[in-house]
């Protein structure tokens, strides 16, 4: 029911799966673990006002996909609902990106740099491609890239969104899986 004091508010911003780790809701983690009641509750407060249960669950989906998090061995299971998240103990992953929606591990043989990257930012990397990749001639190193497209819905994911999207994947390269 509407009335006369009631706001129309534009739907929520998404939420990325960086967006739960530690350098970004420090006051939720603590000795590199968080429950996710917790993450919930520092997102809630960071934007001023409560955050869907759904967009936390897709975010903490997506960072354990991408292996930023991992369930801790004393971890209630996941996916759960509302009720259930300060069961649900995530444990930060060595070598996952730290903040900023990115990250780097550096090891004596290799370093991997992992960064949620906008349309636009795409463009600016496959600009400065070639300069990138002079630096194997140059230092005699070897680089690969590992693209992973995540998708999001504010409520159903639609089939014909995905397959369409596939098309658009599968016309760039055909290693998509």
């Amino acid at each position: 029911m509407l009335t006369d004091t009631g706001l129309l508010l534009p739907p929520p911003e998404p939420i990325v799966a960086a967006a739960i780790l530690q350098a970004n809701v420090a006051p939720a983690w603590k000795d590199g673990k968080a429950n996710v009641a917790g993450v919930l509750a520092q997102l809630s407060a960071q934007r001023g006002k409560p955050v869907p249960w759904y967009q936390v669950a897709q975010a903490v989906d997506g960072a354990l996909r991408a292996r930023l998090v991992e369930l801790d061995a004393d971890s209630a299971g996941w996916p759960c609902d509302p009720s259930a998240a300060a069961k649900v103990v995530l444990k930060a992953v060595a070598g996952a990106g730290t903040g900023g929606g990115g990250g780097s591990a550096l090891n004596d043989k290799g370093v991997t740099y992992q960064a949620y990257l906008q349309p636009h930012e795409l463009q600016d990397l496959a600009d400065g491609l070639t300069a990138i990749m002079e630096l194997q001639a140059k230092y005699g190193i070897k680089i690969r890239f590992n693209l992973s497209v995540e998708v999001t819905a504010e409520k159903e994911l639609k089939p014909e969104a995905t397959t369409e999207l596939r098309k658009g994947l599968d016309e760039v390269s055909d290693a998509w899986h």
